[in-house]
């Protein structure tokens, strides 16, 4: 039978190695390697161990550096959504998140608005800290002033 580890481990060599599969592109392909010392899955297994839950996988901590021990963790979906290439980095208040934890950490509205309000042009800061206007409350206003 094959174990959740040794068919991590085959996936991360086709993709670092083999350039017929679709997904070569974004890792072989991109120069992304693995420790030479893997390529026996006994020193995968040794360097790596089980992960701890049946769900996580194998990530890499840097995208652009290697598969090796010091860069490599097994971790849950969530966790390696917020770690990959595609995740846009955000300066916010004096310090660096990806968006969506900016938006949970500081926003006063919901990530589609923000993200809506970023692709208008608006500065990061004001996409997130500048509260909804409500169009209702708006029209109220200048109802109630005639």
């Amino acid at each position: 039978m094959l174990t959740k580890v040794y068919i991590a481990w085959v996936g991360m060599k086709q993709r670092c190695n083999n350039p017929k599969i679709p997904q070569w592109k974004c890792w072989g392909g991109r120069g992304i390697s693995y420790d030479p010392a893997w390529k026996k899955f006994e020193n995968f297994l040794a360097d790596m161990g089980e992960p701890k839950e049946p769900t996580d996988s194998l990530d890499r901590i840097d995208n652009d550096g290697p598969y090796c021990k010091a860069n490599c963790r097994w971790t849950d979906r969530k966790t390696q959504r917020h770690n990959s290439r595609g995740v846009r980095l955000v300066n916010i208040c004096g310090e660096t998140l990806i968006l969506i934890k900016a938006v949970a950490k500081y926003g006063v509205v919901h990530y589609g608005i923000v993200g809506s309000r970023l692709h208008s042009g608006w500065s990061v800061e004001d996409a997130i800290l500048t509260p909804k206007c409500n169009r209702w409350s708006r029209r109220a206003k200048s109802l109630s002033v005639a």
